[in-house]
């Protein structure tokens, strides 16, 4: 069997406490067939000294970047273009691998065959939590061969994954970016690689995922852009792919659409967009006509977001006033 050309890319911001999570876990592996790659999105919490420091102790590839900071989708952009294995998983910098877990990586690139298979993206494993509890659903069979957009709809797969990526084929997937790094979330690059990629899910666990310890993370980086409304325009680029991308799985889930058209024209309003511009950004008829179901619903959405902000602003200058 042809060794693993792997990479695992974290992207990293201010979480030099979490990092050695991934350290300890990556030393811990049996089969050192990988090399880490991180990405510092402008950490100004010694994450630099940690990492060069790991670098000489390693038995495998280290490799540090710095650059300004951009956000999370900003960094996976600029990593992708550094690597030259085959294979990438996308690491977050606050979680552990699970002991034997490139192994596991290992047996099931060659079980399946996935680097011969021309449709297919990657792998999908999954993940437990920090107690060690399952974060996912059951597959129904050992693997499932089905895009991520068919995961989600059909079979309800809507938990924690770790991904791995054929890596040109990550090189040639864009992760859109924002002004000031606003975080826009993973689903959108995921439904847009469903319309030519399947994956292959797979029923094992690789990955613990750390659920947020109180500190900043990469995706709250400018996370309040406005006012105190969190993410506006990347939840309008989610409901955007969801019925430009999406639209073929109403049928498997039309509650979840109709509460997606309200959020759709709420988030729009909130970034500025009119009602015809937002039309505008609809690509078929049937997501036309859902948005204008939600409109209504989706005014008075934004209308309670917008008293809610009003109070939390009253609220805070009554306490600096001590009232």
């Amino acid at each position: 069997m042809t060794a693993l050309s792997l990479s695992i890319l974290t992207p990293t911001y201010n979480r030099a406490h979490t990092l050695p999570r991934v350290w300890e876990s990556l030393k811990r592996q049996k089969i050192g067939s990988f090399e880490w790659v991180v990405i510092d999105d402008g950490s100004e919490d010694g994450t630099r000294a940690l990492v060069e420091r790991w670098a000489k102790e390693a038995s495998f590839p280290v490799r540090y970047f710095h650059k300004e900071n951009g956000g999370k989708h900003s960094a996976v952009n600029y990593g992708k273009r550094l690597l030259a294995s085959d294979y990438t998983i996308i690491f977050d910098s606050d979680d552990a691998f699970l002991d034997g877990a490139v192994e596991t990586i290992e047996h099931y690139v060659s079980s399946t065959g996935v680097g011969n298979l021309a449709g297919v993206a990657g792998l999908a494993f999954m993940c437990t939590d920090d107690e060690g509890r399952p974060r996912y659903p059951e597959l129904p069979s050992e693997t499932l061969q089905c895009s991520m957009s068919e995961a989600k709809y059909r079979y309800k797969l809507r938990g924690e994954w770790a991904v791995l990526y054929k890596t040109d084929i990550l090189k040639a997937t864009d992760f859109p970016e924002l002004p000031d790094g606003e975080y826009v979330p993973e689903s959108v690059t995921y439904a847009k690689l469903s319309k030519k990629y399947e994956v292959i899910w797979v029923n094992r666990a690789i990955r613990r995922y750390f659920t947020n310890d109180g500190e900043e993370r990469i995706t709250d980086r400018r996370g309040k852009s406005e006012g105190t409304f969190k993410w506006p325009r990347g939840k309008y680029l989610r409901r955007l792919s969801i019925f430009n991308d999406e639209i073929r799985w109403f049928k498997e889930d039309p509650a979840s659409s109709f509460h997606n058209a309200a959020n759709l024209s709420r988030f729009g309003f909130h970034i500025g967009r009119s009602p015809r511009q937002q039309l505008a950004d609809l690509s078929n008829l049937p997501a036309k006509l859902l948005w204008a179901i939600g409109l209504l619903p989706g005014v008075y959405r934004y209308l309670r977001d917008k008293r809610r902000q009003t109070s939390a602003k009253l609220s805070d200058a009554c306490l600096e006033r001590g009232d």
